[in-house]
This record gives structure tokens, C-alpha cells and sequence, in this order.
């Protein structure tokens, strides 16, 4: 089962474009909204499909360049054609620079000479917003193109009437109308001083790594815009040997360390409690599925603490609010774990998750079924992998010398 509150057209875009492609997430469950709450709490900004820093920094860039440099008469649609070709291009780029295309987005597609359904700019957008490096927070891509360009627009229409004529369009190229400052006509900033290109010729010497000016400003914005997070800590030499290790490991080691305040300490021995919960639930759910009637030993539904209304009450944002259905399941199949062990224990325990796949699934629920793909029963890991990686490239960048001039920004430390 997958849903989602329908907060503009870009989310609704992304939404279905993820529908389209049959990805679905590893929610057996239905459990999403709470993986989802503590995913934003402790990873703001971040989503499973990120791959590298580096896409923080080339967003902003193709934007405002985009905005600067396009013909005034231009629809949104058009803008966001021309954005989408702009990605595909830097991304061969990048590809043509690069010793492997790790991480590089659609570098799987371009093979066989098509391009990805789900763009860069939709997948990062989210975590441009969190990080506040676009500053229109709750704008949509299409909404701020619109709102630029509509303001690239008065300006123009100004200045035409100031001077007595009427503005003309050029036509020569439509798209190198490079109005000095065109990027910025908002009367409010659009995005975060560090992230406004300064310098041309960038895509000549593009890369998937950070530039160390780049990974000082994406620092800058970790440690302002999510300084409640984890994110501020993944970035720490001490627990850099961690960030290939297991997201148990990882948090366990920083509430040894006794560094992070309490109301995040918290959260995280929450997130902890739930990932070993849903570990052991997935474990009967596997066994119901693979076998057919699960064996557990007690063992396998053991009594776990978990403090259901502290996590009933955590809130990230209106998206994932927990529905009273998930609160009720979750409830239920804690208090049947509590129970001593016994055959109507088991049986609770395996109707409990059957009933709860068949609420979520219908026809299409996997117990009872002959066809089968593996089940993986592990922890919740809250986009861990994610920001392990995006942590590995901003302080590989961090360690290599400063090179302005391969970097699309004039650095405001230089």
C-alpha cells in the first residue's frame, strides 16, 4: 500500500512517476508513516533515491542558469523540458569525467540511450528546501519557475517603459539571453548565498565530487538548517570508521559517546526500540510467507520494550502523521509479544500480521501464496545508507585542497 497528501503538483508528479516505475518501498507492514517520522527527525532532507552530495550543488546552478538565460516568452513546460535535457547532458558529462559512474543518476539508462523517469531536480528538491539552500521552502520547481520568470518579466516590461518602448524578444538564440543578474529578480533571495553561480565555463570541468568550496558549503547548511539532526555528527573524523557500518552500530555509538542532546539522544533510542520491533515482526511475517504457518520459537516473539506513546506522539511534518489504523496494529502486536509464550501467543502473533497484510493488500497479500520472491527481514535503517554516502563525499571533498577555480561558486570564505 502506498499513499501520499497531495501538497503540489510536483509532489503529486513525483509521486506517480514512482507509481509508474513499480517502485514500491519495503513497507510489508504498513508501518511507513512512523520509518518515515523518525527518517526525518534524525535524516532531514534526505530520500533512499540521493546518491551523491555533489547533486546539492549542480541543481541550483542548472536553475538559476536556467532562469537567466531563457527567452521571457517561455512556458513552465518548456522550462522544465529544457531543465530535464540540461540534467541528461551534465550527467553524460559526468559520466565521460568519471572512472565509474557511481552514484551518477541515470548513468544505467543513458546505455541504452533513454534517460530516467524521476529527474535530479525532482529527487533532491525535497532536501534543497530542508537544507534551506533554496529559500522558498514550500515552492514547488514549477512554482518557482513560474514566480521567477514572471518576475524576470515585470522587470523587463519596467525597464522597456522607462526607456519609452516596448520590450521585443530576441532572435538570435532564445536560450542565450544572458541577462547580468537574471538569477536573482526575486525580491526576496531565491537561494542561499553560497549556492549563486558566479563563475562560467563550470560545465567543461564537471565531476560527481565535491569541490572542497562546495563541501564547505554544504557544512554551513548541515550545521544551520539540521543542526537537531544527525546529519551535523555523521560529519565527525571520530565516527567516520562507522559510516559503513550498521545503523545499530552507528546510533549505539553515538549514545555511548553522550554527545547528543537529550531530545535527539531520545529519538534515537526510539528509532532503535521500533527497528528491533519491526525486525522481529518482519521475522514472523517472513516465516508466514516462506512457509506457511511460522514455528517460532519464543525467542522469535520475545517481549520488546517500546514506548509506543512516545512514538505516537513524535511529529516531523503533517505528511507522515501516524494514522490511528498503523497506531492501533502497531499497539495490538506489541501487546501480543508481551505476552507469555504459549500456542495462543503464536497464533495471535501470526493472525495479527496475516489480518494486517490483508487490510494493506487485498488480493495481492503474499501469505497463502505459491509464488514467491525473499523476503529480507533486517533493521530499519531511517535513510542511514543515504547519509553515509552523502557524509563520505563531503569529507573526502573536506580533505582535498581548495580550487576555486573548479568550482561554479565564488567561495565567500575566499
Amino acid at each position: 500500500m502506498i499513499g501520499w497528501i497531495d501538497f503540489s503538483a510536483e509532489d503529486r508528479a513525483l509521486a506517480l512517476q514512482i507509481l509508474n516505475q513499480g517502485i514500491q518501498p519495503l513497507d510489508e507492514l504498513g508501518v511507513g508513516a512512523i520509518r518515515d517520522t523518525f527518517s526525518d527527525l534524525l535524516f532531514p532532507g534526505l530520500t533512499t533515491q540521493q546518491t551523491r552530495a555533489k547533486y546539492f550543488c549542480l541543481i541550483p546552478r542548472l536553475l538559476q542558469e536556467l532562469v537567466a538565460h531563457a527567452p521571457l516568452e517561455a512556458s513552465t513546460d518548456e522550462l522544465l523540458e529544457k531543465l530535464h535535457l540540461e540534467e541528461r547532458t551534465l550527467a553524460e558529462q559526468m559520466i565521460k569525467q568519471a572512472e565509474r559512474p557511481l552514484g551518477i543518476i541515470g548513468h544505467r539508462s543513458l546505455r541504452s540511450g533513454r534517460w530516467v523517469k524521476i529527474a535530479p531536480s525532482s529527487i533532491y528538491w525535497s532536501g534543497l528546501r530542508r537544507w534551506g539552500i533554496f529559500l522558498g521552502r514550500e515552492r514547488s520547481i514549477r512554482e518557482y519557475l513560474d514566480e521567477a520568470m514572471d518576475e524576470r518579466r515585470m522587470r523587463r516590461e519596467a525597464q522597456a517603459f522607462r526607456k519609452g518602448g516596448a520590450y521585443r524578444a530576441p532572435h538570435d538564440d532564445p536560450w542565450d539571453d544572458d541577462l547580468q543578474g537574471a538569477g536573482s529578480m526575486a525580491r526576496e533571495p531565491s537561494w542561499h548565498r553560497d549556492f549563486r553561480p558566479e563563475r562560467a565555463g563550470w560545465r567543461m570541468e564537471i565531476s560527481i565530487q565535491l569541490t572542497r568550496d562546495e563541501a564547505e558549503a554544504l557544512v554551513d547548511r548541515i550545521s544551520s538548517a539540521c543542526r537537531d539532526s544527525l546529519l551535523p555528527y555523521m560529519l565527525s573524523p571520530s565516527l567516520a570508521e562507522l559510516l559503513g557500518a550498521s545503523y545499530t552500530a552507528f546510533a549505539e555509538r553515538l549514545l555511548e559517546e553522550g554527545s547528543l542532546p537529550e531530545q535527539l539522544a531520545e529519538t534515537l533510542r526510539l528509532s532503535l526500540e521500533f527497528s528491533t520491533f519491526m525486525g522481529q515482526a518482519l521475522g514472523v511475517y517472513k516465516a508466514l510467507v516462506e512457509v506457511g504457518e511460522a514455528e517460532l520459537n519464543p525467542e522469535d516473539i520475545a517481549p520488546l520494550p517500546l514506548r509506543l506513546e512516545h512514538i505516537f506522539a513524535l511529529r516531523s511534518q503533517p505528511l507522515h502523521a501516524i494514522d490511528l489504523e498503523t497506531q492501533t496494529f502497531v499497539r495490538r502486536l506489541s501487546e501480543a509479544f508481551a505476552l507469555e509464550y504459549s500456542p495462543e501467543k503464536v497464533e495471535l502473533v501470526c493472525r495479527l500480521i496475516r489480518e494486517r497484510e490483508r487490510s494493506l493488500k487485498a488480493e495481492h497479500s503474499r501469505i497463502g501464496r505459491s509464488e514467491q520472491r525473499p523476503i529480507s527481514r533486517s533493521e530499519l535503517t531511517y535513510r542511514f545508507p543515504t547519509a553515509c554516502q552523502l557524509a563520505k563525499d563531503i569529507t573526502q571533498a573536506l580533505n582535498e585542497p581548495s580550487s576555486p577555480s573548479t568550482s561554479p561558486y565564488v567561495s565567500p570564505r575566499a
